[in-house]
C-alpha cells in the first residue's frame, strides 16, 4: 500500500488510475482549455508514484536475479565486465559501449545500481567480428 498527502493506493491501482487522471485532465483541456489545479498536482503526484513504482520492481528484479544467482554458488557478476573494462579492451568510449549494451549490440543485464554488465562471450565475438572488418 503507497501512502500520499490525502490518499492511500494499493501498487497495482496506480498505473490504471494514471491513466483515469491523464483522460480527465485532456477532457477539462478540450472543454474548459485548462484543468483544474488539483487535477494537475493529482497527476503530477501519480506519476511520480508510478516512477517509483517502476524503480522498485526492477531494484527487487535485480536483488531477487542477485540471489538466485548466489543461490547456485555462481559470483554474481561471474563472466562479465563492466563498461568501463569492456571499453578499454575495444578501445572505445563508455558512452559507446553502453548503446552497444542498450542496443542489444553486446549481450549484457544491468546490475545492482543500474550498470551495465557485459557477458564476456559477447564481448570477445564483438571484438573478433569488429577487427576482422
Amino acid at each position: 500500500m503507497i501512502v500520499g498527502p490525502g490518499y492511500f493506493l494499493d501498487a497495482e491501482d496506480i498505473p490504471a488510475l494514471y491513466a483515469a487522471v491523464i483522460r480527465e485532465l485532456e477532457r477539462q483541456r478540450c472543454l474548459n482549455g485548462a484543468p483544474s489545479a488539483r487535477l494537475e498536482r493529482i497527476g503530477r503526484d501519480l506519476r511520480e508514484l508510478e516512477r517509483q513504482l517502476r524503480n522498485n520492481r526492477r531494484a527487487l528484479s535485480q536483488v531477487t536475479r542477485l540471489h538466485a544467482t548466489s543461490a547456485t554458488g555462481d559470483a554474481a557478476d561471474s563472466g562479465t565486465v563492466s563498461t568501463a573494462e569492456a571499453a578499454a579492451m575495444l578501445g572505445v568510449s563508455s558512452t559507446y559501449t553502453r548503446r552497444l549494451c542498450a542496443t542489444g549490440v553486446l549481450q549484457a543485464h544491468r546490475g545492482l545500481g543500474g550498470a551495465w554488465r557485459i557477458e564476456e562471450t559477447s564481448l570477445a565475438a564483438f571484438a573478433s567480428k569488429r577487427n576482422a572488418a
